[in-house]
C-alpha cells in the first residue's frame, strides 16, 4: 500500500505510513495470516493426503488426533485462506487510492511490477522453501483483471465475486471429480495405467522425500509444482481466488471491512457465518469418518470451497465486532503488529515449520501428532508476534524487513525508514 508524498517537487509514490492505514484491515490479515497454520501446520507435518484421509497417516482413534482434525476442519480449514485473499483485495483499493483522480489506467506499470515482484518472491519461496505458497496465487490473479475493476461500485463487485467463486467452486469439483473417476478406472483395470512420479494417494514416498536432503526435496517439489501451476491455477482455484479479491474490493467501498457498519451487524455476521461454516464442515467430515474417509476427496474440496467463504465472514464479523467494542485490547495490538508484517511473518513462518520437519532440519516429517501440532503452532504465533512487536514498536521501523525488501524493488528505490523513497519512476498524477 502506498502514498501520495509532496513537496517543492512533483509527487512521489510511496508507502502508506502506520498512520495512514486502517487498523481494521491490519488485525483483521494478522488473525488471518496465524490462523492459516492451524490449516498448513498438516500439510508441513505430514504428505498432501492428510485432509482427505488423516487416518492413513495418523493414529485417528487417538481423542487428540481426532480433535485436531475437527478444530481444523471445523473452525480453520478454507476459512483463513478465504480471509486472507479477501484482505489482498481490500489491499488494491487502499494501494490504489493515491491514482484515484487519473483514468483507468494510472498506477498499472507500477501495479503489474509490484505483482511481478510478488511473483519472483512467492516462486522463490514455493521452490526453496514450502509448496504450499500463496503468493504466486496472489501474484497471478492480481496480473488478470484485478487492477482494472478497482473503480467498479460495490454493487457490481460483490456479484462479480460470487459469481467467479462459483465459478472456480464448479470446475474446482469437477475437475476432482474426473481424476477421482481416473483413479477408480485405473484401480479396476487388469492392467493399471503407469503411476505418475508423483502420487499422492501413496504417502510413503512423499515421507521418505521429505525426510531426506534438501536437493530431493526441492525437485520433489517442481514435481508438485507443476500440477498445481498449470491446472489448479487457471482452472481451479485461480478463478476462486480471483472472486474472493473482488468481494473484498466491495466490502472495502460498502464500509464492511473497514468497520463502519454496526456492532450488531457485525456479531450477526460472526454467529450466521461461524455456525452454517462449522456445521457444514462437521456433517462433510461426519460422512467422511463414516465410510473411514472412502470420500475424503468432499473434506478436501467442499470444505475450503463451501465452508471457507462463511466461516471467513463468520470471522470477520466476529472480530470486527470486538474491534468496533473497543474489547481485543492487547490482542488486537498483537494482531495488528503481525498484520501490517504480513509478508515477514508469512515467510518467516514457512523457515521455522521446514527447519522443524523436514530432513535437513529436525528431522520431524510424519513424526508429530496432536497434541504436539498445536504447541508448534503456539511456538511460532508467539515467535511471529514477538518479532512484530520488537520490530515495529521498540525498533520503530515502519514494516517489516520482507515488506521493505518488496518495496524497494517496487519502487526502483530504496525505500527510508520515515516510509519516503527517492523519486520513483512512476508517479501517480497530481490532485
Amino acid at each position: 500500500m502506498s502514498r501520495a508524498v509532496t513537496g517543492a517537487g512533483p509527487m512521489t509514490a510511496a508507502p502508506v505510513l502506520a498512520g495512514e492505514r486502517e487498523s481494521s484491515i491490519d488485525v483483521l490479515r494478522g488473525f488471518a495470516l496465524l490462523g492459516i497454520l492451524v490449516v498448513n501446520i498438516q500439510m508441513f507435518a505430514f504428505p498432501m493426503l492428510f485432509p482427505e484421509n488423516p487416518g492413513a497417516l495418523i493414529d485417528y482413534t487417538d481423542a487428540w488426533n481426532r480433535a485436531g482434525v475437527w478444530i481444523t476442519n471445523l473452525f480453520a480449514f478454507g476459512k483463513m485462506m478465504f480471509l486472507f485473499s479477501l484482505l489482498f483485495g481490500a489491499g488494491v483499493i487502499f494501494y490504489a487510492r493515491k491514482f484515484e483522480s487519473g483514468g483507468l489506467g494510472a498506477g498499472a506499470g507500477l501495479w503489474y511490477r509490484r505483482m511481478a515482484w510478488l511473483l519472483l518472491i512467492g516462486l522463490i519461496h514455493a521452490v526453496f522453501i514450502w509448496y504450499g505458497d500463496i503468493l504466486v496465487w496472489y501474484a497471478v490473479v492480481g496480473m488478470t483483471f484485478i487492477w482494472w475493476v478497482r473503480k467498479w461500485p460495490a454493487r457490481a463487485l460483490i456479484p462479480l465475486g460470487v459469481g467467479l467463486m462459483v465459478l472456480g467452486a464448479s470446475a474446482t469439483v469437477l475437475i476432482m471429480s474426473g481424476l477421482q473417476a481416473l483413479e477408480t478406472m485405473n484401480q479396476n483395470t487388469a492392467e493399471p495405467m503407469a503411476q505418475p512420479m508423483y502420487d499422492p494417494t501413496d504417502p510413503a514416498h512423499e515421507i521418505g522425500v521429505f525426510q531426506g536432503g534438501y536437493l530431493g526435496i526441492v525437485f520433489h517439489r517442481l514435481i508438485m509444482l507443476s500440477f498445481m501451476y498449470l491446472i489448479a491455477v487457471p482452472f481451479m482455484y485461480g478463478p476462486f481466488i480471483g472472486g474472493v479479491m473482488c468481494l473484498g474490493m466491495g466490502l472495502v467501498k460498502n464500509g464492511f471491512l473497514t468497520g463502519k457498519w454496526r456492532t450488531g451487524t457485525y456479531f450477526a455476521f460472526g454467529v450466521g457465518g461461524l455456525g452454517l461454516g462449522a456445521g457444514i464442515a462437521g456433517l462433510v467430515l461426519a460422512r467422511a469418518e463414516a465410510d473411514e474417509f472412502a470420500s475424503g476427496g468432499l473434506v478436501s474440496v467442499l470444505t475450503p470451497l463451501v465452508t471457507g467463504p462463511l466461516g471467513g465472514l463468520g470471522w470477520a464479523g466476529l472480530l470486527l465486532g470486538l474491534w468496533k467494542l473497543g474489547a481485543l485490547g492487547p490482542v488486537g495490538v498483537a494482531l495488528g503488529a503481525v498484520g501490517r508484517m504480513a509478508l515477514s511473518n508469512y515467510l518467516l513462518t514457512s523457515i521455522i515449520c521446514t527447519t522443524i520437519f523436514y530432513g535437513y532440519g529436525f528431522g520431524y516429517y510424519a513424526e508429530l501428532e496432536y497434541p504436539a501440532l498445536f504447541v508448534v503452532v503456539l511456538g511460532v504465533w508467539a515467535v511471529c508476534v514477538v518479532f512484530s512487536l520488537v520490530w515495529l514498536r521498540v525498533l520503530k521501523l515502519p514494516f517489516g524487513p520482507a515488506e521493505w525488501a518488496w518495496r524497494t524493488l517496487t519502487y526502483g528505490r530504496i525505500v527510508r525508514a520515515g516510509g519516503a523513497t527517492l523519486p520513483a519512476r512512476e508517479t501517480p498524477p497530481a490532485g
